[in-house]
């Protein structure tokens, strides 16, 4: 009699386990950060070799340089030329979305300031992104940004 209690106990735990753990989230729901089976891979450290946004070409100053951080759970940081920024980024498919960016507010000179300016309202325009091996491009009705996969 002992035994068997076990195991209808084992069982009823067993069936509860596996109904609360749910196999995540439904085919139809839209991710909210990182991203989606099948999307393109945003995760790694990028560095921008070139771009324009709305705001002109980004001026790509070599003691400047601008990175992009993502990792697999959608969160995106780096170096803007002169302030860090920390966001998040939506993937699906090939569609790129980037939250609200927070920036460190640091006094830029003249020229990283400009080329920050023009990245971050660039990165505001971006609606897709394609990848090839090593290389990176974001796209926007006005916006191209390329970069490159670092180490």
């Amino acid at each position: 009699m002992r035994s068997l209690r076990s195991v209808l106990a084992i069982a009823v735990v067993s069936a509860i386990a596996a109904a609360c753990s749910g196999g995540g989230s439904s085919p139809d729901e839209e991710p909210t950060t990182g991203t989606a089976a099948g999307a393109l891979d945003l995760t790694g450290s990028w560095q921008l070799e070139e771009g324009a946004g709305p705001g002109g070409a980004v001026e790509i100053i070599p003691t400047a340089r601008i990175t992009m951080e993502v990792t697999a759970d959608g969160e995106v940081r780096g170096s803007a030329a002169c302030n860090t920024y920390l966001g998040t980024v939506v993937v699906d498919g090939s569609s790129v979305e980037f939250g609200p960016i927070a920036t460190t507010r640091l006094a830029c000179a003249p020229r990283p300031g400009a080329a920050e300016a023009v990245y971050l309202a660039a990165l505001d325009d971006v609606e897709a992104g394609t990848r090839q091996g090593d290389e990176l491009t974001l796209t926007g009705p006005d916006t191209e940004l390329v970069f490159t996969l670092q180490g």
